[in-house]
Formats: structure tokens, sequence, C-alpha cells
């Protein structure tokens, strides 16, 4: 696991960007404002694997979704374009947000740097533990307790398509419809949040006098 001070613009983030308790947004966004976020636990994320196993599930989820193409040809080509789409957008934005939403989007609000810890190997997830145990990290909700499942759960959630765990069959939601609307960087998330005001005023008016000065 390493430190590491991200842009915005940098990390991607999972599904449906809701900020869901806006009360720990405020918190948050007044710990940043006030000149103290680095107090606050870094945000946790990871990267896409080049070279393990992990990979090798992709291109068998590629094949997965063959299944489904003489059933229904529509759904499995709009999965696919998704699948282009998805890698073209970790291009650019090469770390999936694991955790950490209202941080990340406080620290984006005032357009301050996101520190965060890159998960890179299966023993990450025991330093985790150590680190909340001792107070430097506040929880981890999350179930994976290995980088290959953590990646897969990610990606599965962008594609929309469930992997049932017991016997790994794909299994392919019925929409035509592309998945990726809210899979973008924290940078783009929070300013569509501000821009359909989303957010309670001051911290739009805030971010967008800020912008304004540089």
């Amino acid at each position: 696991m390493r430190k590491l001070i991200l842009e915005p613009e940098q990390i991607i983030v999972p599904g449906e960007y809701e900020l869901g308790n806006e009360s720990i947004l405020k918190i948050y966004y007044r710990i940043f404002e006030k000149g103290h976020g680095n107090d606050l636990p870094p945000v946790i994320v990871t990267t896409l694997g080049k070279t393990d196993e992990f990979i090798n599930w992709l291109e068998n989820e590629n094949l997965g979704i063959r299944y489904w193409e003489e059933k229904i040809p529509r759904v499995v080509e709009a999965r696919r374009r998704d699948y282009n789409t998805l890698f073209s957008i970790l291009e650019k934005s090469p770390y999936m947000l694991i955790d950490g939403n209202h941080r990340s989007a406080a620290a984006t609000l005032t357009h301050i740097p996101i520190s965060t810890l890159e998960i890179q190997s299966d023993k990450d997830f025991a330093e985790i533990e150590k680190m909340i145990v001792k107070g430097n990290l506040f929880d981890f909700k999350r179930e994976e307790r290995s980088l290959y499942h953590l990646r897969r759960s990610f990606i599965a959630n962008c594609l929309d398509i469930d992997v049932r765990e017991h016997d790994g069959d794909i299994m392919i939601h019925n929409t035509t419809e592309s998945t990726l609307k809210y899979n973008k960087a924290v940078k783009e998330r929070v300013d569509g949040l501000v821009s359909n005001g989303d957010l309670p005023q001051y911290m739009i008016d805030k971010y967008k006098e800020k912008l304004k000065k540089e």
C-alpha cells in the first residue's frame, strides 16, 4: 500500500455518485476549508491490474456475455460498448475510488488535492484493519478482502452485470441503455453536482468563486 496525492481528475467514482449523508459532507467540507484536511484519514483507491489474474477475468467476462448473444444481442452489444468506453475512462482516470466519497468531494469543493492510500496487494487489507484498530482509518465497509475481488466488483458494478460467486456465471441486466452515466472522474461528478444545484448553496458559491480566480 502506498500513499499518493491525487488530483480529482485522476480518480473515477463507481456507479451512481450519491453523497448520501449531507451532514457528513458539511463536516468534512468545514475541515478542509479551515485547512485541516490532512488531519482526516486518506481515501482508498486502487488501479486496474496490468498482468494479473484480474485481466483473465475480464477476458472471461467478455466471453461470458457471448452466452447471451443469441438471446439478447442488442443488450450484449450495449455492454460491449460500455466495456470499451469504461477502459477509455480508466486510461484518463486510472484510480478507482473504493472508499471516501464525502472526503474526496469535500477536498474537490475546496480545491485541495486528495490524499489517498492505494491498495496494491492482498496484504494491504490486513494493513487497513490495523489502521482501523489504531484509529488511523475510520472504517472499511467493503466486503472484499482480495484485490482480485475488489477490482472485479468495481468493474462489474460499472458494467451493471452480476457475477455469481458460487459458479462464476455472468448475469447481464436486460437493458440497451449505457450503464456508465455516473462513471466519471471525481472532478466531473462534483462539477455536475454544482451545476445541478445538488449541494448547499454556500459550497456552490465558494467553489465557483475560486474557479473564477483561477
